[in-house]
């Protein structure tokens, strides 16, 4: 051989190769000390890498550890938030469907169009009289000053009565 087979080497130290392929590499390694070299260095790595790694080794009952995980794995996946899920839509379709045959719906629905309805009115309507959205904010500002000046009273009140009895 003319050329360094070493796509070859590995495949010749693996035994990979065929009878005429080997027998190259063979003549080829007879003849060339640089590849002779490389297979010794190869070979040498191959049993460093045996060596280093012959006393690492899995648990004695790793077999018995993978089998429970695999069975608590399972047990979780059921009984979790999918299952819930799927009831929780089961049950909502369950209602929508006794709901939706009966008279209550077709009244709820005329309820829910009729609050869209008033709303959109009243917001038109204090849209387009910007004196009238004025004059609602001070009213509502009134009001809730009101409420929290009664209501102070109203407690302060209490805690008087509430004192002199005890």
């Amino acid at each position: 051989m003319k050329t360094h087979p070493e796509d070859q080497l590995t495949a010749y130290i693996d035994k990979e190769l065929g009878e005429e392929e080997r027998g190259a590499v063979e003549n080829h390694l007879k003849e060339c000390p640089a590849c002779r070299t490389l297979v010794e260095e190869i070979l040498d790595m191959q049993q460093q890498l045996v060596t280093s790694y012959s006393g690492v080794g899995a648990p004695r009952n790793i077999e018995w550890q993978v089998m429970q995980a695999i069975d608590g794995q399972g047990e979780a996946s059921s009984i979790g938030w999918k299952g819930l899920t799927v009831s929780l839509a089961g049950l909502l379709a369950l209602l929508a469907w006794v709901i939706a045959g009966s008279p209550w719906m077709t009244i709820l629905l005329i309820m829910a169009k009729s609050a869209g309805v008033l709303a959109y009115g009243i917001l038109g309507s204090l849209a387009a009289i910007p004196a009238l959205t004025a004059s609602m904010a001070v009213l509502c500002l009134i009001i809730l000053l009101l409420s929290v000046y009664f209501l102070r009273r109203l407690l302060r009140t209490a805690a008087l009565q509430g004192g002199g009895t005890s």
